[in-house]
């Protein structure tokens, strides 16, 4: 288990140290926007124009405010301690829901090793987004729901822990809430049909609690979630038609919008790694000792339904819109067959014997390769480089940072701007300004940047969009944009023809606004300028202000909160508990700390937020609490005699991670200062 956590965390500081200064990637962003919203503005649900669903599923914005409020970090290493707990939390649940499904750890440890070769673990999962949060609440809850089965004398306490997960996870994530609304609902009627009556009855219980919390969100959230989610069920759906039909060809896995094809040896590692998953899945699934096990154990099967979902996952890579779904739900569907080949694997008893030891090890590099490869997508996405259009992280540079930085420092927050789709994400995150774009309701500014001059046509969009600046960044003529689309899907759509083709932005359509008589340049760095349209919609100009204002909270460290949380766990850490407790449960002990930790920083975001009380006057009480709780117990001093000591293939991978790890930091520092 320790090997494993060590790797999945590893892994995640390996691709954050890509941008070490800002959590860079779109979607990261897009949620730094609405963190904001609750930390600085103390709002809850205001209008996130980019992702106009993120604020009505605030739990992971709630819990790092909870984590900056209560430890005094600023914003990145709130993040980063919020990212590092939900995987360690998602590998160690996972590990002791197998554990109680197959009644081996050896089984477990191996089911986390496959399970890091999900495509998904070491990027999609790895960001400051809502889903990474989401999956490890879905696993507590899993968890519980077991402990809750196998413990009947401890089963109100269990049955409350799967609620407390159940509907956090209701706030935090669409998606993965009724993925594991339909994972209860199905494991109760499986388990009915087999006979295990009492599992039966726990996971009812869950699956009718989960019901009306999910559902209840849902209602609350309404018509904002068809708005999100129907486009692109509609887009999935006509995409898939129209293959069936042979009217659109199928999305060609291996090419990038800019025409650019992935290089033959990352292909070659990705077919290998997709074929050895299949026919690892075929093995255990109709080799003698996987029939015998699902013979002896029908329960088994709910695991087997639950991995038949991968091939599902590879086709839906046929179509671009259908991939977003499929990518979504690969990490619950890889959770079931890294369980399933686990199990199989682990029964075939040949754990013992070198060359079988040999092929695993084999198969399992081949799967973490092929799975990263497959899930990072592209070059640019993998590694830092030179700017590149509209490429995620590889958009934010110096000079769109620097740009950004200055909006926040000079302008009004909130003022509504036109940009790029990248440029509006950072704009929006760190500029604390508010992008126009058509998924929230306002206009889609793509036709304004591609029309060839500039006349009333133009006037028309920016005053039903309210647009007072508009962003031109004239890198963005250099190449077509690596996403697929500069600003929005729509953004060439020509309405006699009916198409919708990606096309190249010229230096002419980009220089066009410096000679419009409406706008006004206010700032300029070389490649990026903003300009003022207030005189379009007859309003004074925009105020700049001459001297730059405060960041807000969330980039500053509240120095003596910190280190008050310092002192307390320095005081934790140096003593111990005089009457001790039974080693065989910390894993469990430690998912018990976790949530419970989750919880309570979530309800110290949601009070501070709500009340836009002063953090030190409910942290600094909470802390003498926490305080005199761990020293009424009575502590001892603790010896250098009393720290577990790790075995010698856990020390010696730890020694290795840990140059590794400081080696990709000083790389990673190098380049940033290059």
């Amino acid at each position: 288990m320790a090997a494993g956590l060590l790797i999945g965390e590893a892994l995640f500081i390996s691709e954050w140290l890509v941008h070490p200064l800002l959590l860079a990637r779109y979607d990261e962003l897009l949620s730094l926007t609405s963190l904001w919203h609750l930390v600085d503005a103390h709002h809850f649900f205001t209008p996130n124009t980019v992702l106009p669903i993120s604020p009505y599923y605030p739990g992971l914005g709630l819990f790092t405010a909870g984590v900056h409020w209560t430890t005094g970090l600023s914003a990145l290493p709130s993040e980063l301690l919020v990212i590092l707990a939900a995987r360690a939390l998602l590998l160690v649940t996972l590990f002791l829901v197998v554990e109680r499904i197959a009644h081996t750890d050896r089984t477990a440890g191996l089911a986390i090793a496959l399970y890091i070769a999900n495509p998904q673990f070491y990027i999609f999962d790895a960001q400051y987004a809502y889903e990474t949060l989401a999956l490890a609440l879905a696993m507590i809850a899993l968890h519980y729901a077991l402990r809750a089965v196998d413990r009947p004398e401890s089963r109100r306490r269990a049955l409350l822990a799967a609620a407390g997960a159940l509907a956090l996870l209701a706030i935090t994530h669409h998606v993965i809430s009724w993925l594991e609304l339909f994972a209860l609902a199905a494991a109760a009627g499986w388990l009915a049909v087999v006979g295990k009556r009492p599992a039966a009855r726990v996971f009812t219980f869950l699956a009718c609690l989960d019901a009306v919390i999910v559902g209840s969100w849902t209602a609350f959230v309404g018509r904002r979630i068809i708005d999100y989610i129907g486009p692109v069920v509609d887009q999935t759906v006509h995409s898939a038609l129209g293959i069936l039909f042979r009217q659109k060809r199928i999305h060609t896995l291996f090419t990038q919008a800019t025409g650019v094809r992935t290089p033959e040896w990352e292909q070659t590692l990705i077919l290998v790694s997709v074929i050895v998953w299949v026919g690892l899945l075929l093995a255990a699934t109709l080799s003698r000792p996987g029939r015998r096990l699902l013979h002896e154990n029908r329960a088994l099967w709910l695991v087997v339904m639950g991995a038949a979902g991968y091939p599902v996952i590879l086709a839906s890579h046929v179509s671009a819109p259908a991939a977003q779904f499929g990518d979504r739900a690969s990490a619950l569907v890889l959770f079931c067959v890294a369980c399933w080949i686990a199990i199989w694997w682990a029964h075939s008893e040949s754990f013992d014997r070198l060359w079988h030891f040999t092929m695993l090890l084999i198969i399992l590099a081949a799967l973490v390769m092929g799975g990263v490869l497959l899930g990072a997508g592209p070059d640019y996405q993998r590694v830092p480089g030179p700017h590149l259009v509209e490429a995620d992280q590889r958009s934010i540079d110096s000079y769109a940072m620097a740009a950004a930085e200055w909006a926040q420092a000079h302008l009004p927050p909130g003022t509504r701007i036109a940009a790029d789709r990248d440029n509006s994400a950072l704009m929006a995150a760190v500029g604390h300004l508010t992008p126009v774009t058509q998924v929230s309701g306002s206009v889609n500014v793509g036709p304004l940047y591609f029309a060839n001059e500039i006349g009333a046509a133009q006037d028309q969009p920016v005053r039903r969009g309210h647009i007072r600046l508009l962003l031109v960044d004239r890198r963005l003529s250099s190449s077509l944009p690596y996403v697929g689309v500069y600003f929005e899907p729509g953004e060439t759509y020509d309405p006699a023809t009916g198409t919708d083709q990606v096309r190249r932005l010229t230096r002419e359509e980009l220089d066009k606004f410096s000679t419009w008589r409406g706008a006004q340049q206010i700032y300029n760095n070389g490649p990026i300028s903003i300009y003022d349209l207030s005189r379009l919609e007859g309003l004074p100009p925009i105020r700049v202000s001459p001297t730059p204002t405060p960041n807000g909270n969330l980039s500053k460290t509240d120095w003596p909160v910190l280190g008050a949380v310092l002192l307390l766990g320095a005081y934790v850490l140096s003593t111990k508990r005089r009457t001790d407790l039974r080693r065989a449960d910390d894993l469990e002990r430690a998912v018990d700390v976790g949530l419970t930790a989750v919880v309570l920083f979530v309800c110290v975001g949601v009070f501070l937020v709500a009340t836009d009380m002063g953090a030190p006057y409910l942290v600094g009480p909470l802390l003498a609490v926490l305080f005199v709780a761990s020293a009424s117990r009575g502590r001892r001093r603790r010896l250098l005699a009393d720290l577990p000591r790790p075995s010698r293939s856990t020390a010696v991978l730890g020694v290795v991670t840990l140059l590794l790890v400081v080696g990709s930091v000083l790389t990673s520092i190098g380049t940033a200062v290059k």
